[in-house]
């Protein structure tokens, strides 16, 4: 979404210069999610990485990798080598002063939350406090990062931070003594549609979410 813009998020940028040495800039995007790199060189490679952005976001998997050219009308052409990519079209001014604006954007993915409600069985009004669920999420087919939380007393609680287009796995691991904890352990992937909005995609083998837990998503 980009009319979304995400202040705070850090960057460096290197390349290595004539001895051999790393040379590392570092910008944070301003209140407008804006940054700028200066004193950047034609036919010479830079790394432009992200080292941090809130929470709310995915970090960039890959740092982009970049050379910009001069060509035979004297324009400046930026070539992205390898890594990731900058989203849209790269575009070049020359400013006032005579030296090329190279101007880019990066876009981050957002995160989104699943909010559970816990009802005792076959008594949707009856609602469970201090119920534990768990959501493990696959990262490089390998599951790697669990979101814990305990149901309040309304049986309501978010589990937040999850990364869109990674499964999860939702599991039941305490319920109190009155109640029996669920085996069941229900699949899910979040999403999104042609329209850009977030939406769960069910395991086809999976428990589906039924009277007793429901959920609703957001994105962070």
């Amino acid at each position: 979404k980009r009319n979304i813009v995400i202040p705070g998020a850090n960057f460096s940028l290197t390349s290595v210069d004539a001895n051999g040495d790393l040379v590392t800039q570092v910008a944070r995007t301003d209140s407008q999610g804006k940054l700028t790199f200066e004193d950047i060189y034609v036919e010479k490679e830079y790394e432009l990485k992200e080292l941090s952005v809130s929470n709310d976001y995915a970090l960039l998997a890959l740092p982009i990798r970049f050379i910009a050219h001069v060509i035979n009308d004297g324009s400046l052409s930026v070539q992205t080598l390898s890594g990731g990519t900058f989203a849209g079209n790269v575009n070049v001014a020359l400013g006032n002063d005579g030296y090329y604006v190279v101007s880019a954007i990066i876009e981050n993915e957002p995160k989104y939350s699943i909010q559970i409600t816990k009802s005792k069985k076959n008594k949707e009004n009856i609602k469970v406090a201090n119920a534990i669920y768990k959501i493990e999420t696959t990262n490089n087919q390998e599951y790697d990062i669990d979101v814990v939380g305990r149901t309040a007393a309304n049986g309501v609680v978010t589990l937040s931070g999850l990364y869109l287009n990674r499964h999860c796995v939702l599991k039941e691991t305490y319920v109190g003594s009155d109640y029996i904890v669920s085996e069941d352990e229900i699949g899910f992937t979040g999403t999104t549609d042609s329209n850009g909005n977030l939406v769960i995609v069910m395991d086809d083998s999976s428990p589906t979410f039924n009277g007793e837990i429901t959920y609703e998503v957001n994105e962070s």
